[in-house]
């Protein structure tokens, strides 16, 4: 038996302006930050939806998490990987 995977808020083009909550984060960062210092975490569910909503990203880019974890943790786990 197969369920459908929920769509979170920031797939969806939530205000109505062509661009999903994520790719406007995503557009307002890279103006800042260059894209490639940029690195998404992500269910590794979503993975797909992200690299197409996406494109500029690479997989290399992504952080893909095999459990659902609160944020504060997964924070605290990528954090340490970026330090070393």
């Amino acid at each position: 038996q197969t369920c459908a995977l929920p769509i979170w808020n920031y797939f969806l083009d939530f205000f109505g302006t062509g661009q999903t909550l994520l790719q406007q984060t995503f557009d307002r960062y890279k103006k800042i930050i260059p894209t490639n210092n940029i690195y998404i975490t992500t269910h590794k569910d979503y993975k797909q939806i992200v690299l197409d909503l996406l494109p500029e990203i690479t997989e290399g880019q992504l952080i893909i998490e095999e459990e659902r974890r609160n944020t504060a943790p997964s924070i605290a786990t990528h954090r340490t990987l970026f330090r070393k």
